[in-house]
């Protein structure tokens, strides 16, 4: 199976997407802070789940998980995490949904940032470090030998390591994006492409492959931020 992984990035209502998702080709495609207000432009059935509103904007701004589908999973389970932020900036996250194939799964779904992390003025509600550890170890604990995560941490593997101690090797997990280059810093004098901060996690010993992993780089205004990627999924055995 073929997927498209999305990771929006800041999309100003009104604005056209310079990427267009209903022009790729794919068998589910996974999209984070999905912008509420181009729902209507999406062409085949999907799921969508709101994250927040902007605290200083309001509805218009609101940004969700939203996966969208050709092979249509035979069922969706979606839950909020156990502990988030009421009143949180858009782009954090408060939700998941879970796809269930028929031999296995697919999370879609990211955590909070705690507010240190954001380079730009970021009005709501803080959001701690306790709240990002609990969220990942939250979606960690749903990945056995037959599931999938789908997720943004926000940060590199080894900074997860050093900043929060959460080391995946440690706890089985393994990270497919480890070393690919999928994010673009915003740096004004260098914009360098970085190791994905985006994850794609299965447990070392899983019954799936993950293979085909290519990095989308568009034409684009916006020089920085997370590039689409996508990659096919299948069975081992």
């Amino acid at each position: 199976m073929k997927v498209l992984f999305v990771n929006h990035n800041q999309l100003n209502p009104g604005k056209t997407p310079e990427f267009d998702i209903n022009r790729q080709e794919f068998d589910l495609c996974v999209v984070n802070r999905y912008p509420e207000h181009l729902r209507s432009s999406i062409k085949i059935r999907h799921s969508y789940k709101r994250n927040y509103t902007s605290p200083e904007d309001g509805d218009k701004w609101a940004k969700g998980n939203c996966v969208i589908f050709n092979n249509a999973p035979e069922d969706i389970e979606f839950s909020t995490f156990k502990f988030f932020v009421e009143g949180a900036n858009e782009n954090q996250c408060k939700v998941w949904q879970k796809l269930c194939y028929k031999n296995y799964n697919i999370i879609s779904g990211f955590t909070s940032y705690p507010n240190n992390l954001s380079k730009t003025t970021d009005p709501g509600a803080e959001v701690s470090d306790f709240i990002f550890k609990e969220q990942a170890k939250e979606m960690m604990d749903m990945v056995d030998d037959r599931t999938l995560l789908c997720t943004d941490f926000h940060v590199t593997d080894d900074q997860l390591i050093e900043e929060y101690d959460i080391n995946l090797t440690q706890q089985g997990l393994v990270n497919h994006l480890a070393d690919i280059p999928a994010f673009t810093t915003p740096s004004l004098q260098e914009r360098q492409t970085l190791r994905s901060i985006d994850k794609f996690i299965t447990t070392k010993d899983s019954k799936l492959e993950i293979s085909n992993i290519k990095v989308i780089k568009y034409e684009s205004t916006k020089k920085f931020g997370h590039w689409p990627i996508t990659f096919n999924i299948n069975e081992t055995i």
